[in-house]
């Protein structure tokens, strides 16, 4: 009888990673999207192998996170396809995890499968699978929900003590994954009151175990004391906001969150939620999660398990979500990844207490968990379609926000559709997005800089300068900024006929540029530039050097593929400048060098 019933667990056990590799089947198509590009596309650290510099270093959106550092720089290498299918085997693996926690707590395999297999494919997880720089929280909620179960492994053990080693190890590895795991400690020591303890007179003789838990607080405090300052969460953020505005804003993204528990029809990769300055808009929200708070801690003083499933909701989602500002992301999906457990889990308990007072047929219980599944793997699939690719991703924000509200992120939405729209030949549709941008709250660089490149196309060099010259002074570590103000020195000189004048602006431009790339080694664009700027000097093996480097970094950048054709003319390797050429041509016969490309093939012929 006991092989039949573990081969019957260990089938249960396939169903939740199943069910997970068919909503998310297509993700290994996926490329960079949002904060990938500076946390981890161009993060010279991390591509160079140097997960402690990434973590440690100068700030990106994976600063304070050795972990998820560390993971990312082991797979960064094989590219953007084999990184989705890494996420999306971590999300498989929690998903086991979730089982054997359901399972732990009382559930048949089946019952504990089904829950698992639900959280699996619901679509508030897609933010975290498709999305890589969120490998952190998988990270981070994979070592939880270990530790979870090594906690509740303690309680049936006759030997608890390893257990409870493992669940504090696990808990120190989530905090060096993700800070939005600073509650977990708490949730642990609630966990074991409510599910291993008597009484709290029984808790408090668990004191020393507690007191391990607490220590692991150290290994947070480590990252953050190491890493860099993060500027978009605080007080002192651009827009600012104070604890009380700021938990008045989050009032609208836990009803957001709690809403899409049932209903996940709004999701979206980056929303427009403005900054709450008021009472008003959160009254009402804010006066249900305030009953449902106080609710969860009478119901953990009374009844610890009951109230537990508050706690997790809570607890969980406090760093992120109660009065300290992360001002650039008001509302993220992926925050409600493990809190979600909150809901699924207690329904699937109560599942199990069901059953065993009255066992309902079998036929129905399959068919209503296959409708189920079947409906929420499809709309994950739906959700998830948006991390395709940036114009994917950055599409579906300007289609389901109503960017109406001039908030910070709204500014943030509207300047990516202005890159997408020019990135078409939208010009003058990307002007007028651009112009909206900078009415939103608080532009910022890249809203500035496009600014700034708007006026230079109006023909006010003029104004364009002095706005370059002054995000320069904002921004002295913005790459982007040097590289645009020296290409506008570089047309001046060019079309200038004061031979001093011209030298004085080329002599600047290539200082900025040389600053630029010291800034931002792996960006094409400023290597294609200070290409240009070299070649204007006369410098042209080293023109050619940088031109070469651009094309590596990006085969596609059809400027640099030009210049490096033109600066192999100068040399007169004919052949070499047709063939860098080739490709522009075979792609578009009338591309802009073609002309240039047909002078050259008669001179051959000549020959």
């Amino acid at each position: 009888m006991g092989a039949p019933r573990t081969l019957s667990r260990l089938g249960w056990l396939a169903l939740p990673p199943l069910a997970a590799l068919a909503a998310y089947h297509g993700v290994h198509e996926f490329g960079f999207v949002f904060d990938d590009d500076g946390a981890i596309e161009h993060n010279v650290a991390l591509r160079g192998g140097d997960w402690w510099h990434a973590a440690f270093g100068t700030y990106n959106s994976l600063s304070n996170r050795p972990l998820a550092c560390l993971a990312l720089s082991l797979d960064l290498p094989l590219g953007a396809c084999a990184m989705h299918v890494v996420s999306l085997l971590l999300h498989a693996a929690n998903s086991v995890l979730v089982a054997l926690v359901v399972g732990a707590l009382g559930a048949r395999p089946a019952i504990a499968a089904l829950a698992a297999a639900i959280w699996a494919v619901h679509p508030l997880g897609a933010d975290a699978v498709a999305y890589l720089t969120q490998r952190s929280m998988l990270l981070m909620a994979g070592f939880a929900l270990l530790a979870f179960l090594a906690l509740l492994r303690s309680h049936r053990s006759p030997r608890p003590l390893r257990w409870r080693v493992l669940c504090v190890t696990a808990t120190a590895l989530a905090l060096a994954s993700k800070e939005e795991s600073a509650g977990l400690p708490l949730l642990l020591m609630l966990a074991d009151r409510a599910f291993g303890a008597t009484s709290w007179r029984d808790a408090a003789r668990r004191w020393p175990f507690w007191f391990a838990l607490a220590c692991t607080w150290l290994v947070l405090l480590g990252c953050v004391a190491l890493g860099p300052v993060n500027p978009t969460v605080g007080f002192a953020t651009i827009p600012p906001a104070t604890a009380w505005e700021w938990l008045l804003t989050e009032t609208q993204s836990l009803a957001h969150y709690l809403r899409s528990v049932l209903v996940p029809n709004d999701l979206r990769g980056v929303y427009d939620f403005a900054v709450v300055r008021s009472i008003g808009p959160a009254l009402l929200p804010g006066l249900l999660l305030a009953a449902a708070f106080v609710a969860t801690v009478i119901a953990l003083i009374r009844r610890p398990r009951v109230g537990f499933a508050g706690a997790v909701f809570f607890v969980l989602l406090a760093p992120t979500s109660s009065f300290f500002p992360i001002i650039t992301e008001p509302c993220a999906d992926r925050r409600m990844y493990l809190p979600l457990l909150a809901f699924v889990v207690p329904l699937a308990l109560l599942a199990e207490r069901r059953l065993e007072r009255r066992p309902a047929p079998t036929p129905v219980l399959a068919g209503s968990a296959i409708v189920i599944l079947a409906l929420l793997v499809w709309q994950t699939h739906g959700a998830t379609a948006i991390y395709r690719d940036e114009q994917t991703f950055y599409r579906h924000a300007y289609a389901g926000n109503e960017l109406t509200n001039d908030s910070f992120m709204s500014g943030k939405i509207l300047h990516a559709n202005a890159r997408l729209e020019r990135e078409r030949g939208n010009v003058a549709r990307a002007h007028e997005l651009v112009a909206r941008a900078m009415k939103c709250e608080a532009p910022g660089r890249a809203e500035r800089l496009a600014w700034a490149n708007v006026q230079r196309e109006l023909g006010r060099d003029g104004e364009a300068e002095a706005e370059f010259r002054k995000i320069m002074r904002d921004y002295p570590d913005y790459a982007d900024a040097r590289m645009n103000l020296a290409i506008l020195l570089y047309d001046r000189a060019v079309a200038t006929a004061d031979e001093t004048a011209a030298g004085n602006q080329l002599a600047e431009a290539e200082v900025l540029l040389r600053d630029a790339l010291a800034l931002a080694p792996l960006s094409a664009g400023v290597h294609n530039s200070y290409g240009v700027v070299l070649f204007a000097l006369g410098r042209v093996p080293e023109a050619q050097a940088q031109l070469e480097r651009a094309l590596e970094l990006d085969p596609e950048l059809a400027d640099a593929r030009r210049n490096l054709g033109i600066a192999f003319c100068a040399v007169g390797r004919l052949e070499q400048a047709l063939a860098a050429w080739q490709p522009l041509l075979a792609r578009d016969p009338n591309d802009p060098i073609a002309e240039q490309a047909a002078a050259v093939r008669a001179q051959l012929g000549r020959r």
